[in-house]
């Protein structure tokens, strides 16, 4: 297409239907603020045709809150329009009366009426309906009725009447927003009958006079299908670069059955839509798996946004979750993902989860450097109250085991040594293994051969490292987990990926396993009881990411 055919065509789409000529007039009536009668805010709808009718080509004139004491040198403006045009739309819109035999418009500062004094509270409208009239075919009288009545008096009541329409005049009349709706969309359009547009008008829009079906008010001209082809993409071009609500409803009023109508349409409904609204279909359309939404229900919890569960649905907490982890990011807090979203999430959770292993990594091997340096200036002389000062502050230390068979070594030469009798007494109080039975030991050998394992003992059990609630509590929390035996087995293999040595992963939590978890717990900073608590499974996974 050639840049000269383009801008005219352009030109054609600015002036569309462009079949009317400059002579063609359009004069709005709206009165919306009365003084002594209910206010009429919706006349408002009949000055919103302002646009529509100069996109048709007419020349408006918009006359608002019509008073008594209109000019007559006014009055001569008007009718010297009107008579001048060579088509007319009319669109009168406020509290019409019927009264005196014929219908008025009552101004806004009118005062009460009746049959007799109406003539001097209201603009009357057969001298309207008389000058249409002269223009059979061409001219159109909508009369946009106040949806309230106002007036019921003597000889004069709210509403209009017809009395009797010329020949080729048109007169619509109905509540005002359907008026301006069927003008706007059916008598404007190019090409629509005023029957069909009368078919398609709302209840309580009445058709009088002149309503042909094979005639529209507009013509369609006589512009090649081509040609209108090309002005229609140009318009949806347009409609497309400007991408808004008012480009797409312009458009849709312009071409209502053309090929782009309906993804008109459909963009119309989806800027329609409230920000949550869109947040939500824009969630829905990821299709995200129960799978993938426990994926990320898993890392938002590891990023300190609890979901209350990883279950893979999205409820009130996980929406709460979401939404205070976009404050977090400066993002619109609305409660649902967009795809960049789960993988920023993902990502930033991949991050703290390495954090997180580089932090209990070193713990560990800070703790490690303080068990070495205790071993150093307790244990590793061999002598039982550097071991059993190790043992006390390193149960599961580094040398634990090989503390534990010098420490077993040296009772077995101390029960060589020992009397029968204190070695049995001293058998008994192992086999009892309680506080009272070291303590009858302790009695009858205050300095015995295993006066100080009794002692250690006693203390041991009297001050265990982690109180002995929360050691009960943590294995009623690992009943409760039913770990089952592949679950087992997977925590088993994660400590030992973690070096934490928990023995043969075989499903089974013996001594040694034990022993791994509470050196992952001590590494973690966590609670060290030996069991799997939910924190504890959390951090293992966080571990394994």
């Amino acid at each position: 297409m050639s840049r000269m055919l383009r801008a005219w065509i352009a030109a054609f789409v600015l002036a569309w239907p462009g079949v009317a000529s400059a002579e063609d007039v359009a004069i709005i009536i709206a009165n919306q603020f009365y003084e002594d009668y209910p206010r009429v805010l919706e006349a408002g709808q009949a000055r919103t045709l302002e646009g529509d009718l100069r996109e048709a080509g007419f020349s408006v004139d918009v006359i608002s809150n019509t008073r008594k004491t209109a000019s007559i040198q006014e009055a001569d403006a008007l009718w010297q329009r009107m008579e001048a045009a060579d088509r007319l739309v009319i669109v009168i819109a406020g509290h019409i009366v019927d009264g005196a035999g014929q219908n008025w418009l009552l101004h806004v500062d009118a005062g009460p009426v009746n049959g007799l004094l109406i003539g001097r509270e209201a603009l009357p409208l057969e001298p309207f309906l008389a000058l249409a009239g002269q223009r059979p075919g061409d001219a159109i009288v909508a009369i946009a009725e106040a949806p309230r009545p106002a007036v019921d008096a003597l000889g004069a009541r709210s509403g209009f009447r017809e009395r009797g329409v010329a020949n080729g005049l048109t007169v619509i009349a109905g509540p005002p927003g359907p008026v301006a709706r069927a003008i706007r969309e059916d008598i404007l359009q190019p090409g629509r009958s005023i029957a069909g547009a009368r078919d398609r008008a709302s209840n309580g829009v009445r058709f009088m006079g002149y309503v042909p079906r094979n005639k529209a008010f507009v013509d369609g001209g006589g512009d090649s299908p081509e040609l209108l082809a090309q002005i229609e993409m140009l318009a949806w071009r347009d409609a497309q670069a400007q991408d808004t609500l008012e480009a797409y409803r312009a458009f849709i009023r312009r071409f209502r059955d053309g090929p782009y109508t309906q993804e008109a349409l459909r963009r119309e409904r989806e800027l329609s839509l409230t920000p949550q609204e869109r947040a939500q279909r824009a969630e829905a359309a990821l299709g995200l798996t129960r799978q993938q939404r426990a994926a990320v229900q898993r890392q938002l919890t590891l990023l300190g946004f609890d979901t209350r569960g990883i279950d893979g649905v999205f409820g009130r907490n996980s929406r709460t979750a979401i939404s205070r982890w976009q404050g977090s990011v400066g993002q619109p807090r609305m409660g649902f993902l967009t795809g960049n979203q789960v993988t920023q999430i993902e990502a930033s959770a991949a991050v703290r989860a390495e954090e997180l292993r580089l932090e209990a990594e070193q713990r560990r091997r800070e703790a490690e450097e303080r068990d070495r340096l205790y071993w150093n200036q307790t244990g590793a002389s061999g002598d039982e109250a550097g071991l059993r000062a190790y043992l006390e502050n390193y149960p599961d230390g580094i040398h634990s085991d090989e503390a534990r068979r010098r420490l077993a070594a040296i009772e077995r030469d101390s029960r060589r040594l020992a009397e029968a009798q204190e070695r049995e007494a001293w058998n008994q109080a192992t086999i009892f293994n309680t506080v009272e039975a070291y303590r009858a030991y302790l009695d009858a050998y205050p300095r015995g051969l295993f006066a100080g394992e009794a002692n250690a003992r006693i203390q041991a059990m009297a001050q265990p490292e982690t109180p002995r609630d929360v050691i009960e509590a943590a294995a009623a929390e690992e009943k409760r987990l039913r770990l089952n035996l592949v679950t087992r087995q997977l925590i088993e293999r994660q400590l030992n990926a973690l070096n934490m040595e928990p023995g043969r992963a075989d499903g089974k939590f013996d001594k040694q396993t034990r022993k791994a978890l509470r050196n992952f717990q001590r590494a973690a900073g966590l609670a060290v009881t030996g069991y799997v608590t939910r924190e504890t499974t959390i951090r293992l996974l966080a571990s394994a990411l």
